[in-house]
């Protein structure tokens, strides 16, 4: 994670591969339907009542196959190269809740503490989640000693400095909650 949130240092950028950026720029079509994003979402845009009829399926599917993990990093990450770093906090704000409190993607639970969180390029932001993660973890998770072992220091002086710090944190944390956990 420290190589992507320091942009990937040494590597350059192929400036011949821009096709996904200019479709989403809306100056190229999708090659399979030949559509500009704008047009492709005026027209699922239709559809919405269709699908949202099955979103509890789609839900319970993003927790039962796991390889969707990846896909979420991947969106995570694709956020912060694509200049939408400011997406990823609410985002995170939200599985933290679904995925800790409300127990509704359980199986998700170690991609979001170990990975996803650390995306977030801002460490005030990452070091706010990861206290309010830890948190949640102890009062909602019940068998979360697996999910935590590491994530707790050792010895009681360690661990009172790690709750006077994510106190000292959450106090000072500047950013707005989307929502509350």
């Amino acid at each position: 994670m420290e190589l992507y949130r320091n942009h990937y240092p040494g590597y350059q950028d192929d400036p011949n591969l821009t096709e996904n950026l200019r479709f989403y720029r809306n100056e190229l079509p999708l090659k399979s339907v030949g559509l500009l994003i704008d047009e492709l979402h005026e027209q699922w845009l239709g559809d919405f009542r269709k699908l949202a009829g099955n979103w509890e399926s789609r839900f319970s599917n993003l927790d039962r196959s796991l390889h969707n993990a990846l896909r979420i990093t991947r969106i995570l990450k694709s956020l912060g190269e694509l200049g939408y770093e400011h997406l990823k906090y609410p985002l995170l704000e939200f599985l933290l809740k679904e995925v800790l409190k409300n127990r509704t993607l359980p199986k998700l639970q170690d991609s979001l503490v170990s990975y996803w969180i650390h995306t977030l390029q801002d460490d005030n932001d990452r070091q706010f989640l990861m206290c309010v993660s830890d948190a949640v973890i102890d009062k909602y998770v019940p068998e979360h000693e697996d999910l935590v072992k590491n994530r707790h220091p050792d010895t009681e002086d360690e661990e009172v400095r790690r709750q006077l710090r994510c106190a000292l944190i959450a106090a000072t944390h500047a950013r707005p909650s989307s929502g509350s956990l």
